[in-house]
């Protein structure tokens, strides 16, 4: 059974790790979690369309949220 948050948002600060697979992409996430991701904002949009604006968050998922630091040698 997942676990529902609070929040959508806690639900991200919880979850964040878990989002590489969604690299470049909108998702839309529930305090339950991602409920619909794709490269067009305007088709996660439109599949949130039943949904209170209250219950959801849409937000972009950037490639260099998962970019590892580098190391220089000195």
């Amino acid at each position: 059974m997942e676990k529902q948050y609070k929040t959508p948002n806690d639900w991200y600060h919880f979850n964040q790790s878990q989002l590489r697979k969604y690299k470049s992409e909108w998702i839309a996430f529930t305090n339950r979690g991602v409920i619909v991701h794709d490269k067009d904002f305007f088709k996660v949009a439109k599949a949130t369309d039943n949904l209170p604006v209250s219950q959801y968050t849409i937000d972009y998922i950037f490639d260099s949220d998962f970019v590892d630091p580098v190391r220089l040698k000195v």
